[in-house]
């Protein structure tokens, strides 16, 4: 099985598809229909490594509690992606990246 065939059956597609669903209120066939899209563009693009390249998680964002109608309150929280902490280790400042990240996030 190649990598794209197990993005296209893994798990990953499916929460994609649902949050399209979900969190954007699109139908199950429109959510489906830009799903196929992103796995393909992910596809076609090795460089992209399936999703797993760091452009994808460069970014850190805080987001208060919210109503979740499926879930429920979702707590407040701060989260951080590996692609900006290898970012901040890349240029030599992984050692206070951490803390950093997490005092500008916790001021929003």
């Amino acid at each position: 099985m190649s990598c794209f065939e197990y993005f296209l059956t893994s798990h990953k597609l499916i929460v994609v598809r649902k949050t399209y669903n979900s969190a954007y209120g699109m139908g199950a066939a429109k959510a489906l229909c830009y799903t196929s899209f992103v796995s393909a563009v992910l596809g076609a693009f090795p460089q992209y490594r399936n999703g797993a390249h760091p452009i994808f998680t460069f970014n850190a964002f805080a987001q208060s509690s919210f109503f979740y109608p499926p879930v429920g309150v979702l707590p407040a929280k701060i989260v951080i992606g590996d692609g900006i902490m290898e970012g901040y280790t890349a240029i030599g400042y992984g050692d206070v990246a951490p803390q950093a990240i997490l005092a500008h996030e916790y001021g929003h």
